[in-house]
């Protein structure tokens, strides 16, 4: 069984119910227990979530965080305060000796049963370096190496308990003198070297992509301009981590992509100003939507898509 952990609030819902869609349609072989956190979500939205189960390999947990303290010195301008929820993960799940924290905003693409097998012994988490947060001025005044993303972990959450974490996240938030990353900086003060570095490919964030060359890449993370290439040709995860989201724009990374898996959701009823947010004025993708609401339409664009669309 594979422990998954996402955390929403009412922004982030959607998004998050898409990740999960992603997730169940490319490891069809696999048993998950996917656990959302949740803050201050309604009935309403919890119960849609319920919906992704739709085989006996998957289990769905809604666990309401909304009690959990999270107005704690944040700054940063789309990224949401409950992400500080991640602080609460080794007390929520006390009986699990780990778990794969996966944010809202990716896309996975393939099996990911490699990734949660990777050995924890004797660091708190497995992750992904940040080329772009590391270059960062405030960063670069921390003198934190390998700087890594706090989007994708896989966490070692008995030595978390351990090792008393969660207390010490906390105190490093309420010390930080910015808190333009929200939790990203304090996992990486608080976890320091005891982090086991994973490859690019489990947590690619488009936009990095575009803002260095290959070269800058490849330096970067230490890798040959053919491994990268590989990495780009076989993506385990897609992080839409920048404020273009495709949810919003049209033009952002990976709306297709984005629209395709929103599309296969259980009776997705979109809110007017939500499908305005996600086609703009691309009206076949409207129609596309409105069709989507009727089963037997939605199975034709099922079939029509297997043919004619790669997800």
């Amino acid at each position: 069984m594979i422990e998954i952990c996402f955390i929403t609030d009412s922004t982030y819902v959607l998004t998050t119910m898409v990740a999960i869609k992603s997730l169940i349609l490319n490891n069809k072989k696999e048993k998950f227990c996917i656990n959302v956190i949740c803050y201050k979500l309604n009935d309403s939205e919890c119960r849609q979530i319920l919906k992704l189960k739709t085989t006996k390999n998957v289990d769905i947990n809604i666990i309401d965080a909304s009690n959990k303290e999270v107005d704690i010195g944040n700054k940063h301008f789309y990224v949401s305060k409950c992400a500080l929820l991640k602080f609460y993960m080794p007390q929520l799940f006390k009986d699990k000796d780990k778990i794969l924290y996966l944010d809202g905003d990716i896309l996975v693409k393939t099996q990911i049963k490699d990734l949660y097998d990777t050995n924890l012994d004797n660091v708190y988490a497995a992750a992904v370096k940040d080329i772009y947060a590391s270059n960062i001025d405030y960063v670069k005044k921390q003198g934190i190496e390998n700087y890594f993303n706090s989007g994708v972990m896989l966490l070692n959450l008995k030595k978390m308990r351990e090792d008393n974490i969660s207390e010490k996240l906390f105190e490093c938030k309420r010390n930080e003198t910015d808190g333009i990353f929200v939790d990203q900086n304090c996992f990486n003060l608080v976890f320091g070297k005891n982090v086991r570095y994973l490859s690019l490919k489990y947590n690619c964030i488009p936009y990095a992509f575009s803002q260095y060359s290959d070269n800058e890449i490849a330096n970067f993370y230490k890798i040959s301009k053919e491994e990268l290439q590989d990495i780009k040709n076989h993506i385990a995860i897609i992080h839409l981590a920048n404020f273009y989201k495709p949810w919003k724009y049209t033009h952002a990374d990976c709306f297709k992509e984005f629209a395709l898996y929103l599309f296969k959701l259980p009776n997705c009823e979109l809110k007017k100003s939500t499908i305005d947010y996600l086609f703009g004025d691309n009206w076949s993708m409207r129609f596309k939507y409105y069709l989507r609401q009727y089963s037997i339409l939605s199975s034709l664009i099922d079939v029509y898509e297997k043919h004619k669309l790669s997800i």
